[in-house]
């Protein structure tokens, strides 16, 4: 039900981020689970949604997800190192 599905390739490494609205957002890196977050309401943008340090290939990578939700619909935006990757820019 309700599903928004964001992805990326960044530096040769594939993100991939779902949201559904009653189990919150997963964070993938390669096909692995690397976060997950369960809350309802994301209601300041500018802060991280969700935040997780993955082993690269060749560096630490830092995964950012910022969300912004409304009534009924919800963005997202994906940052890897600071970068933006996928989603809405917000």
């Amino acid at each position: 039900m309700f599903t928004k599905k964001i992805e990326a390739n960044y530096l040769g490494e594939h993100f991939v981020v779902m949201n559904k609205w009653f189990s919150g957002i997963k964070v993938y890196h390669n096909g692995d689970l690397v976060a997950e977050k369960n809350v309802m309401i994301a209601r300041d943008k500018y802060v991280p949604y969700s935040s997780v340090t993955v082993d690269g290939k060749n560096d630490k990578m830092l995964v950012e997800v910022y969300a912004y939700s409304g009534l009924f619909t919800v963005q997202l935006q994906l940052k890897v190192n600071g970068d933006f990757a996928a989603g809405q820019k917000f």
